[in-house]
């Protein structure tokens, strides 16, 4: 159910599921455990979005192109996918901000594990990603937080184990392309 123009060079299947949300937040680093989160339903997508391209390129040329929600606002960041239990066939959610910034994230209230993949600018055009982290949700005010420990620009939410078969791999450079797009069928 992810749409591509080209596939991703290099790419692994990851496991799949429904993902979800991120709250971008500066809470403390405790840890929580979660044992007591209520049964997903299949049916809660993300909604209030836009969508945006994602460009892909890898160093040997292979590149791909992704549909991402786009959380662009702090109202919108801060929303995330939280209680969300599918992407809706999106490929993942893109954190924007206009300069770079040291922040966390937080899985509060957030129903499934994501993958977390931090982006810096480089000199020219595109992205190089930072660091990935594997997020699970938590239930409690006091859950753990995640990020890197330079300053980045994007960051990009995908389903659990999916980030690096999407092509957000450590060695591809992104671009984000200020057009919406559109999911392909099925």
């Amino acid at each position: 159910m992810f749409w591509a123009l080209a596939a991703c060079a290099g790419s692994s299947s990851g496991s799949s599921g429904p993902s979800d949300s991120i709250v971008s937040n500066d809470s403390s680093d405790s840890t929580t455990a979660v044992d007591t989160l209520a049964p997903l339903d299949a049916g809660i997508v993300p909604e209030g979005f836009a969508t945006i391209t994602a460009h892909l390129t890898e160093p040997d040329g292979s590149s791909c192109t992704r549909c991402l929600l786009l959380a662009d606002t702090p109202a919108l960041r801060s929303q995330g996918l939280m209680g969300v239990t599918s992407l809706g066939g999106y490929d993942g959610m893109a954190f924007r901000y206009a300069d770079p910034v040291l922040s966390r994230f937080w899985m509060k209230d957030t129903l499934i594990p994501l993958d977390i993949a931090f982006y810096a600018r480089q000199e020219g055009d595109g992205l190089t990603r930072l660091a990935r982290f594997e997020m699970e949700p938590c239930a409690a005010e006091s859950c753990p937080t995640t990020g890197p420990d330079e300053p980045f620009v994007l960051a990009v939410e995908t389903e659990r184990g999916r980030a690096e078969a999407l092509g957000f791999t450590s060695t591809a450079r992104l671009e984000l392309i200020e057009e919406p797009c559109e999911l392909g069928p099925g």
